[in-house]
């Protein structure tokens, strides 16, 4: 994996007065929280431990395969509108899109023991 594949494209979006959904297009991984930002940390810690597991963990002989799995197509149509803020400006409020940042080297608390 190269430094400019570690960009992740993800979005959280408030579904009602107190859920945040978090999603992570390029991994299909998705996380919810009470707030934008639990959601958000919630997700970033799940990319970490899925990052960590496919490139040195128990699963690092599927890593090509789980490393290019894609969410839905409605998804990353989803992150694409907002990401050009044409959904972003209708809904400011309830739609954020972020980009995690991840370690040159995969890193997980679990093995560093």
């Amino acid at each position: 994996m190269r430094p400019q594949d570690l960009t992740l494209r993800c979005y959280a979006e408030q579904q009602g007065d107190c859920l945040w959904i978090a999603v992570c297009v390029d991994l299909c991984l998705a996380a919810q929280g009470k707030t934008y930002r639990e959601a958000r940390q919630k997700l970033n810690h799940q990319i970490k431990e899925y990052v960590f597991d496919a490139l040195a963990g128990e699963d690092r002989a599927y890593a090509n395969q789980l490393l290019r799995r894609k969410a839905p197509l409605r998804q990353r149509l989803k992150y694409q509108l907002i990401h050009l803020h044409l959904f972003g400006l209708l809904f400011r409020q309830r739609v954020r899109d972020f980009i995690p940042k991840l370690p040159l080297v995969p890193y997980n608390n679990h093995y560093a023991r």
